[in-house]
């Protein structure tokens, strides 16, 4: 790659292929923008620009145009779900083909970044997203490049199948566990929110079981979201600070241990996750009652995404696991009900730090 100035008159055929450095007026108001190869078409208008210098980009064995970098770089970085758009003012974008569950390998993805050049940027891992939506942009940060980085960032991707996939959601069948503690406002207001979460996702409900405060009842209403083919069960009003709750009494003497009791995030300190067998049964805290977005929803989204939620997993929630108003656009959104539906529920506000 050389870089060569020169008045326009001199621009001969042995300069096709060239790059403009900068935008070049060609008078009627027309330009020849930055990064616009020389083309044949091109040759007479520029050297109709007499003595006018020209900065010129030439375009050697070894070089890239920025375009066709970007080209090849994004196809690499897209894997299943993940659709190509540009480029647009030197720069690609990486679209969600469905909704899902973005996953970015964000070590490849540094790996990526640390070459010459090179700008890959992305949402973060985890992320539900819906079809359509910007996960990532990606461009060579110089109009022309050494072909090199970008072959080197091309393969690490290959080699792993993309940096970024979306996963796709897949309805599955949820049985739901509420304990007879919960207020009755409070109950009637997490039956509207949870109903159209899983309208959102397209899962179904199996059930909706209300669970007496004994451990017998307790272990009867598992069995009966088990016998009616719940995928996932999620479990709330009980009282998640207590280690005799019945229902963890009731998930000890059924030989299910728990997968990790509270959660590094706030709001959402008191989540739990146990699995049954392939089964997860997560238990829901206070504030999961209300309609407000919370780590559930997050949870939920993994979930239906088919990934299992481990204890390293769920650790890893503490980076960026302190949730504000600011942050909250990270969870899944959901239509609002209609009024009438929670009027009659609203028994004040549970506490998202109970």
């Amino acid at each position: 790659m050389r870089v060569l100035t020169i008045p326009a008159r001199q621009v001969g055929r042995e300069l096709l292929g060239a790059v403009l450095a900068a935008d070049v007026a060609l008078g009627d108001g027309r330009r020849a923008k930055k990064g616009e190869r020389v083309t044949s078409d091109l040759l007479p208008v520029l050297a109709a620009l007499g003595d006018s210098d020209l900065a010129l980009i030439l375009v050697g064995a070894d070089d890239a145009h920025q375009d066709d970098a970007d080209r090849e770089l994004a196809a690499a970085l897209a894997g299943p779900g993940v659709e190509v758009h540009g480029p647009t003012a030197g720069q690609m974008s990486l679209r969600a083909a469905r909704d899902g569950l973005l996953r970015v390998d964000s070590v490849l993805l540094r790996r990526i970044n640390e070459l010459d050049r090179l700008a890959v940027f992305t949402l973060f891992d985890h992320q539900p997203v819906q079809a359509g939506t910007e996960v990532a942009g990606a461009k060579v940060t110089a109009l022309v490049v050494p072909r090199a980085p970008v072959a080197a960032a091309v393969a690490l991707a290959r080699i792993a199948g993309g940096v970024l996939r979306v996963l796709p959601l897949l309805p599955r069948r949820v049985g739901v566990l509420v304990s007879e503690r919960m207020a009755a406002g409070a109950r009637r207001r997490f039956h509207v929110s949870i109903q159209r979460k899983l309208r959102h996702f397209g899962c179904q409900r199996v059930a909706f079981v209300e669970v007496p405060s004994t451990q017998s009842a307790a272990r009867a209403a598992l069995r009966e979201v088990r016998a009616g083919g719940a995928e996932i069960i999620l479990a709330a009003g009980g009282s998640w600070t207590n280690p005799a709750d019945p229902l963890f009494a009731a998930l000890e003497e059924d030989g299910v241990a728990l997968e990790r009791l509270g959660l590094p995030a706030d709001p959402g300190t008191y989540f739990w996750v146990a699995y049954d067998g392939a089964t997860p049964i997560v238990g829901l805290p206070a504030c999961a009652t209300l309609a407000e977005a919370t780590i559930a929803d997050l949870l939920i989204a993994k979930l239906l995404a088919g990934e299992r939620l481990t204890r390293a997993e769920l650790a890893s929630f503490g980076h960026g696991g302190l949730f504000t108003r600011e942050t909250v656009f990270l969870l899944p959104r959901f239509p609002e009900p209609p009024r009438r539906a929670v009027a009659a529920a609203d028994d004040g506000e549970v506490p998202c730090r109970s």
